[in-house]
């Protein structure tokens, strides 16, 4: 069998099972409705041969995304994950679950599939439910289902928005996830893409006005409650630490090197941050013959270069993670607004660098003491901790 070089390197797959949801959010970067397509099954075998006969990496995550994942059957995930299983002892790769869900249903027949296969599960949740914080609603339920995925054990993690609507209350919401218990969170930038692309345009002064609120709450409780992941790595690269590539926090991300998304028809994206339907990025269909891939990668990766031509004169690329190329060239304007406020929490950074310093050291002590066991790997030592 030849092989096929778009799959090399994968080890993340955005999988968009279905177009169906089941809520419809003002910001969503999707245009999805309650009636829709969902995969067969046939297309994600073929996907799951593809990748798992041609990847490098040792482990490969199939991310469950939407769409609203959860809508599809039991049955549907049980036959694809044990047949992803089955082709990962084939190929000597490691498997790993996971799904994107807007949490609004939450039958128990679902926590046991969960449980069974071990799936990681990302939750949006924007605010409170005592007040108007969110675009999304329904909030109290979703609230309701997480404890019910946290009693049984299993891992969430915790995706804010920041937008129109909620980014001047981040101090009660950063306070009312204390009061839930959660640990950690990210909380991203919402852009007008997609069902949103016509909304109100979130401004510079809305976006650091919640970035300072969520560093103001992590200075005052001096690294020991509540992080917000995307500042825990712009403050270990503003110390000067190493950070590990990601796929979306390098000026050029790994948007269909490292990670793909796969419409419900098998067509490829560069990842999951693409609508279903955006064909004017379609890098081609998994059980396609390779032509031009690479090309139209490059061609979506140089899209805008005016936003990246001061960044080497720019003292706040030093803690920059470079916003969401998929998001920038889907908007109108084409325009980074993650620049802009980069630069204010740069400087926030340095007039307050010996608070946040204690910060991070407080936060790396908490992880040090969590640790269980550390076991060597190719690429370098890797610690397990209670929370994992």
């Amino acid at each position: 069998m030849l092989k096929d070089s778009r799959f090399f390197n994968i080890s993340t797959l955005i999988i968009k099972v279905t177009n169906r949801c089941n809520l419809d959010c003002l910001y969503c970067y999707e245009n999805v409705s309650r009636l829709g397509v969902d995969m067969s099954i046939e297309t994600y075998k073929c996907l799951v041969d593809k990748t798992l006969s041609n990847t490098t990496q040792s482990s490969i995550n199939f991310l469950f995304h939407g769409g609203e994942p959860s809508l599809i059957s039991n049955q549907w995930y049980e036959q694809a994950m044990e047949y992803t299983i089955q082709m990962g002892k084939k190929y000597l790769k490691k498997v790993v679950f996971s799904m994107q869900t807007n949490l609004l249903a939450l039958p128990d027949a679902k926590i046991d599939l969960f449980k069974k296969y071990d799936v990681q599960l990302g939750i949006s949740l924007d605010g409170t439910f005592e007040e108007n914080t969110a675009q999304r609603g329904a909030e109290l339920r979703v609230l309701q289902n997480y404890n019910k995925l946290v009693n049984n054990n299993l891992k969430v993690g915790i995706l804010s928005t920041i937008n129109v609507d909620n980014f001047d209350k981040f101090d009660k919401i950063c306070l009312f996830f204390e009061s839930i218990k959660i640990k950690s969170f990210k909380a991203n930038t919402v852009y007008n893409v997609g069902r949103g692309l016509n909304n109100q345009v979130l401004e510079t002064s809305h976006v650091v006005q919640a970035q300072t609120s969520i560093l103001k709450h992590m200075l005052n409780t001096k690294g020991l409650g509540l992080i917000e992941q995307n500042t825990l790595l712009e403050l270990k690269r503003f110390f000067g630490q190493k950070t590990a590539s990601s796929l979306c926090h390098d000026q050029v991300c790994g948007a269909g090197k490292l990670a793909m998304g796969i419409t419900t028809n098998g067509d490829i994206l560069p990842c999951g941050r693409f609508q279903w339907n955006d064909s004017q990025y379609y890098l081609g269909h998994i059980a396609a013959k390779e032509e031009d891939y690479f090309n139209k990668l490059n061609n979506f990766q140089n899209e805008a270069p005016e936003n990246w031509l001061n960044c080497k004169n720019c003292g706040a690329s030093k803690i920059c993670r470079f916003s969401c190329q998929a998001f920038i060239v889907r908007s109108k304007d084409k325009i980074n607004q993650e620049c802009k406020p980069t630069i204010e929490k740069f400087n926030f950074f340095v007039e307050h660098h010996e608070a946040l310093k204690l910060i991070l050291a407080n936060v790396e002590k908490g992880q040090r003491a969590n640790v269980l066991f550390t076991i060597k790997t190719p690429q370098g030592p890797k610690e397990y901790h209670f929370n994992q």
